[in-house]
């Protein structure tokens, strides 16, 4: 038993690892999301509210500032302290995954393939190297599975807990919430030989009482609530599809009514989203389309995992059909927040994120089939080095070009302009930031230069409690109209280049995107970087030119800051 205690240590610390490792780096920023839970983290801690000081924490849709704000609450801000409890979370879901796996299968082997998979799966490193959400709600349904699959009252009442904290945890699983706990309370009172029935019912109820609950309190959730985002038959998405079909067709009536309706469309709809998340497109060669959800050069899985799950599901069905069926039943209802929402870009990554870890498992007894079917070390090794060279072309993707060809999906131009604007107030200028969200932005200076501290709690509140489309705060003005301009010239001007043009004036500087050399942001009459020698593209990046906390002015000029050709 110590050798196989002995693996998974080394399984562990080695996903602690890959989670952690330049951090504080990348991803090259944090989004708009992220900043939301991660400063809510620290208001709660500070003041017991969200950073606006409207929202009692209790009532927030998820609830992972609440969970996280004691661990925040006290770090400074930055990209690695944002990062380090979903680090941490994804860390114990391959414990997770290695504890469920060796309860239901007995096969220790098994389990630490399963941890292995995962701990490898370029899913799980993502968001988990994220400040988002849905791995935290994976975690507790994790959590909840392994307590229903132990056989002493006492666990499986405790998994009521777990439960409810992964129903509070993200809004798009709360629709599969009830079936989850449902099918798994089932099949694992199946596997405990049918024994405390009593207490699995009081699991299931516990869990429809929940989902009934917050049902219930749908009808008092404002137009602007994220539950709108559900699509039903009488969404106005799909009566406009409907017309619109009705309109491109020879006119048939009784055809037309029955074969276009809203229904027809909407099951249309549903099965296609529904089904589009188990392509090969999604799960192994791009990802989502979705800015900030994938890679876009690489799928969640590896290209062997397809083979591997195909092996899976057949190992499975022979020596543990139970396993195979529980974990099956909870696969197919994954997809389900994604096919009811009424966005056309899908998101997969984050409203699928229950299938992951499961699938890994799947993956896991692939690997297990192959090494029983062909004993042979050269077929073994080849296949060893097959999957590290997946992986390591999956690091190389990630870590190396992902943070140049993809940095807006992390908003690194907010990143550069919060250390522009640092750079800038040490001069003494007023400075005028014109964007179409000031907020954001003044949200993203709070982070980056760590002035989010408990001391300035009430201050941030005072602004909030104000209109957020004229934030003044340290010289700096945040603004989203000309009309905030002062009249003159004698102050640094900062625009968002693709919403406002000022062909009067000459500018100076821009804000480029390094993946294509786009102007971001314009710099007019800005006094930093005047004695450096730019480019007119960004250029030259390496990994330590991303950590903008410790690269130098004329360093940070000659990288990022560019002129006119």
């Amino acid at each position: 038993m110590k050798p196989k205690i002995l693996t998974l240590g080394i399984i562990i610390l080695f996903s602690l690892t890959i989670r952690l490792i330049f951090l504080n780096i990348i991803p090259v920023g944090i989004n708009n999301d992220e900043l939301h839970f991660v400063l809510n983290a620290k208001s709660i801690f500070y003041g017991f509210t969200n950073i606006e000081a409207k929202i009692n924490p209790f009532k927030l849709a998820e609830i992972s500032s609440l969970i996280f704000a004691p661990i925040l609450g006290p770090l400074p801000n930055n990209l690695f302290t944002a990062r380090l409890p979903y680090a941490l979370i994804g860390s114990l879901s391959v414990v997770l995954v290695y504890l469920i796996t060796l309860r239901l299968s007995k096969n220790s082997t098994l389990a630490l393939i399963s941890a292995l998979v995962i701990s490898l799966n370029p899913w799980s490193i993502y968001v988990s190297r994220t400040s988002f959400d849905p791995p935290i709600a994976v975690f507790f349904f994790l959590l909840t599975i392994y307590l229903l699959s132990l056989s002493k009252p006492k666990y499986l009442l405790l998994s009521i807990a777990p439960g409810l904290l992964a129903f509070h945890s993200y809004i798009a699983t709360k629709v599969i919430f009830f079936p989850i706990i449902a099918i798994s309370s089932f099949f694992l009172w199946q596997f405990n030989h049918q024994k405390n029935k009593l207490i699995y019912l009081i699991v299931v109820v516990s869990a429809l009482l929940v989902t009934l609950n917050f049902i219930l309190g749908l009808s008092n959730q404002p137009v602007g609530h994220r539950i709108n985002e559900i699509q039903t038959p009488n969404s106005l998405e799909i009566r406009d599809q409907v017309n619109l079909e009705r309109r491109q067709s020879l006119q048939v009536p009784i055809i037309m009514e029955m074969f276009t309706n809203k229904y027809t469309v909407y099951l249309k709809n549903f099965t296609q989203k529904y089904l589009y998340n188990f392509s090969t497109d999604i799960l192994f060669l791009h990802g989502d389309p979705a800015f900030t959800g994938s890679l876009w050069q690489h799928g969640y899985f590896y290209y062997l995992d397809a083979l591997l799950i195909l092996f899976g599901l057949l190992y499975l069905y022979k020596t543990y059909p139970k396993i195979l069926s529980l974990l099956s039943c909870l696969i197919l209802l994954s997809p389900i927040p994604e096919a009811i929402r009424s966005d056309t870009i899908p998101s997969y990554v984050f409203h699928s994120s229950f299938q992951f870890p499961l699938l890994c498992i799947i993956i896991a007894a692939g690997i297990l089939f192959l090494w029983q079917k062909f004993p042979y070390k050269l077929i073994q090794f080849s296949f060893l080095l097959l999957y590290l060279l997946s992986f390591i072309n999956f690091v190389d993707i990630y870590f190396f070009k992902a943070p140049i060809y993809q940095p807006e999906s992390f908003v690194f131009s907010h990143h550069l302009l919060a250390k522009y604007l640092q750079l800038e107030t040490d001069k003494n200028k007023e400075i005028y930031v014109l964007s179409q969200e000031p907020e954001l932005l003044f949200r993203s200076y709070l982070f980056y230069t760590n002035y989010y501290q408990k001391d300035k709690f009430e201050s941030i509140k005072n602004i909030y409690a104000k209109a957020t489309d004229n934030i003044t705060f340290n010289h700096i003005h945040f603004i989203n109209h000309h009309q905030y301009l002062p009249s003159g010239d004698n102050f640094t001007l900062i625009y968002n280049s693709i919403h406002f043009d000022f062909q009067k004036d000459n500018p100076t500087f821009y804000i480029s995107n390094p993946a294509d050399a786009g102007n971001i942001y314009t710099i007019n009459r800005g006094s930093t970087c005047q004695n450096s020698i730019l480019s007119t593209y960004p250029n030259n990046i390496r990994l330590k030119d991303l950590n903008l906390d410790k690269i130098n002015e004329n360093d940070f000029c000659q990288k990022y800051i560019t002129i006119k050709p």
